[in-house]
């Protein structure tokens, strides 16, 4: 009689049934990885591989047409009796029962309501053995009767379970208790048309499995927010929020175009043109809302208030903080990244940041999307920062109450006009071992937010993480600072010290003026030793402007170069042995800076000068250039004092330690030994106290001759 119309029932039937047990298959997977054996959990499980079983025993029956219904029953008997046996477990739970507005003890109302349901099971079950295998039209009254008694009785416990669970508490079965109160009113419905009109409507009965498959995410995200119940479900919240999203756009543009087919069937001669422009606009406006900050803040903080157990999910949240706050790459100032790590979290659009100073205001250090407010410094005695220093809470600036619910009439801060009028809603501390760093005030939340301890935590908590980061960062700069300025007092020692020196050999030809005025060797040497002179102090100028030591790297020749320093030196003490005349001397060439070689070997020579003092007429200072492989050794040797293995090893090259009390500076040999080795030679030290020293300068020679 039906003809084409039963067949495509049969057909979307067959499909749903396919569609309900991908459903099932893939939560009672999920139910399944996360049991861990406690038997609300195993129970749950059992209902979910029950419903796949049912599932799949509903295509066997709509490939046979019908033939195999009576398995099917009994399948979709045992899983509500699993279903009535999970929720006695958790009624069996509830400390006070009221019934009629009379408390009951729990046992035993949990007795009675099991003896009802074991016969309600049973008898519905050996109702459908026994007809199961007569043809279903013929049956009806008794198999539905059945199905009927267990509808009445699955509600009357859910209705039970969720009035006698403390309010508190509720928001744990909310879904659960959804998902199976809608398969059982619709079950109730289905059977009481049945047995009113004696026949099963096939549309309805092709509809079961829709309804069953549809309830299925809301028994996973029970499962999620009961993890007593041993079941560790993770369900993504980003996951949920995209399906939300889906399903309501679907939802959107499946009304609109029934509005669209309307429009089309009435609208006469305009119809197709509204039409097209009618679902034009409502697709523009779909994205608009898609596509609205608002909009998408207000459903993620939907989906995080009303399907999961905590509001935010902390893994992703402190990634994303992290994130922001240390990402190098962002064009933002670090403190700007600050203020909006923490709007990320409450979904703020701007905010700004409030330091502490070292006088104890807090002074404006930056603002995120917003313009500069009227007001950039609040006093340490504000009544705003007194309290803040006091209570330490997170503050709604809108009801001038500490969010942490600690707050009271007495406890209101005073909030400065500029920062109550505006649109600013969160002050954030930010606490850094136990002190005020400073605080930022975030503005109002795209989607309405009334803070809880859950929001108040995390604010803290990344508070806190934010304060930390601010201080190690200012903590960088000031030592970088401090590096400069050490660069800069480093410097100035070594330039200080090349001064002494200068100094020291324009005395020395000041004391010796009046005695050898008239000898024109003498004058000779003067006026060399002063345009030497010349040429290092304006070396030193040179680098005193740049703020750097210049260097001017070339071949430079050895025995020239020791030849000079000899000469400057002639006349300050020791007697100075040197053969200039030895034809291997001009042979070597080092690739150095002249002036800086040069006042190496100049520093080693004064030192073996000043050792030999006490020496008087004995005192001998000798200076050998020595090839040795591809060094050429500048060795100095004096017959002076001496010095112990001890002082070398722990004090000679130490900088800033002296044995000439005020005259000397302590830098000159480590000086030394820092640029003979920056240009990849060595020193050598060899002495023995009382007898005197052996410096060895090992210089790298690039060429022996100037060709």
């Amino acid at each position: 009689m039906c003809g084409q119309g039963c067949d495509a029932l049969v057909n979307l039937t067959f499909i749903a049934f396919i569609v309900c047990a991908v459903a099932y298959l893939f939560l009672s997977v999920v139910l399944l990885i996360g049991w861990k054996g406690k038997k609300e959990g195993g129970i749950l499980l059992l209902v979910s591989i029950l419903s796949l079983a049912w599932s799949i025993s509903g295509i066997f029956v709509a490939v046979s047409s019908g033939k195999l219904v009576a398995i099917s029953l009994i399948v979709e008997g045992l899983r509500n009796a699993a279903i009535i046996a999970f929720l006695l477990i958790l009624l069996k739970k509830v400390t006070s029962v009221v019934i009629d507005g009379e408390h009951v003890k729990p046992s035993s109302y949990y007795c009675w309501m099991l003896a009802v349901s074991v016969l309600v099971v049973i008898y519905n079950i050996a109702i459908d053995i026994i007809t199961g295998f007569t043809p279903l039209i013929s049956s009806v009254t008794p198999s539905m009767s059945g199905h009927l008694a267990i509808s009445v009785l699955v509600l009357a416990l859910l209705e039970q379970l969720y009035r006698n669970t403390a309010s508190e508490k509720r928001w744990g079965i909310k879904y659960i208790s959804l998902a199976f109160a809608g398969i059982f009113v619709y079950e109730f419905y289905l059977y009481a048309d049945s047995l009113l009109f004696n026949r099963i409507e096939a549309g309805l009965w092709g509809a079961r499995p829709w309804i069953v498959a549809v309830v299925s995410p809301f028994i996973a995200v029970s499962a999620a927010r009961n993890p007593k119940w041993s079941l560790d479900v993770y369900v993504s919240r980003q996951a949920v929020f995209h399906t939300a999203t889906l399903i309501g756009a679907g939802v959107y543009l499946l009304l609109m175009s029934i509005a669209g087919f309307y429009i089309k069937k009435y609208g006469g001669d305009w119809g197709t043109v509204a039409q097209a422009v009618f679902v034009f606009a409502a697709i523009m406006v779909l994205l608009l809302i898609m596509l609205s900050g608002k909009t998408r803040s207000w459903l993620r903080v939907t989906v995080n208030k009303h399907f999961f157990n905590y509001k935010y999910d902390y893994r992703e949240e402190w990634i994303r903080f992290n994130k922001t706050l240390t990402a190098l790459d962002d064009i933002l100032p670090i403190r700007s990244r600050a203020i909006k790590s923490l709007a990320q979290i409450v979904e703020s659009p701007a905010g700004l940041f409030f330091k502490k100073e070292q006088d104890g205001d807090y002074q404006l250090a930056a603002n995120w999307n917003t313009a500069l407010p009227e007001i950039d410094i609040i006093h340490r005695d504000d009544p705003l920062a007194l309290f803040v220093k006091e209570k330490e809470w997170v503050i709604d600036l809108q009801d001038k109450v500490g969010a942490n619910k600690e707050g009271s009439q007495e406890n209101k801060p005073v909030i400065a006009e500029p920062l109550k009028n505006g649109d600013y809603r969160f002050l954030i501390p930010l606490l850094n071992d136990s002190e005020i760093y400073g605080f930022i005030i975030l503005n109002e939340p795209r989607s309405s937010l009334n803070l809880n301890w859950e929001d108040i935590d995390i604010l803290k908590t990344a508070g806190s993480q934010v304060a930390s980061y601010l201080a190690q960062y200012d903590a960088n700069d000031q030592l970088t600072i401090a590096r400069q300025f050490e660069a800069y007092n480093r410097l100035s020692t070594f330039v200080i010290h090349d001064l002494k020196n200068l100094v020291g050999q324009l005395t020395l030809l000041s004391a010796n003026s009046k005695k050898f005025r008239h000898n024109e060797e003498f004058i000779d040497d003067a006026f060399e030793t002063v345009e030497n002179s010349v040429d290092k102090m304006n070396h030193l100028l040179e680098q005193l402007r740049s703020g750097i030591e210049k260097k001017v790297v070339g071949r430079v020749n050895i025995g020239e170069l020791i030849g000079t320093v000899v000469q400057l030196r002639k006349g300050a003490g020791a007697s100075i042995e040197y053969d200039g005349s030895n034809s291997s001397a001009d042979s070597y060439y080092v690739s150095a800076d002249k002036q800086e070689l040069a006042a190496v070997v100049e520093h080693i020579l004064q030192n073996a000068l000043d050792a030999t003092l006490s020496m008087k007429d004995k005192a001998v200072v000798k200076i050998a250039i020595i090839p040795r492989d591809k060094f050429v050794i500048v060795r100095i040797e004096d017959n002076g004092e001496g010095m112990s293995r001890e002082f070398i090893r722990d004090r000679l090259f130490s900088p800033f330690d002296t044995t000439k009390g005020d005259s000397g500076m302590g830098v000159g040999v480590y000086q030394a030994r820092e640029y003979i080795t920056r240009i990849g030679g060595r020193i050598e030290v060899n002495s023995e106290v009382g007898v005197g020293t052996e410096f060895n300068l090992y210089l790298p020679f690039t060429v022996t001759s100037e060709k």
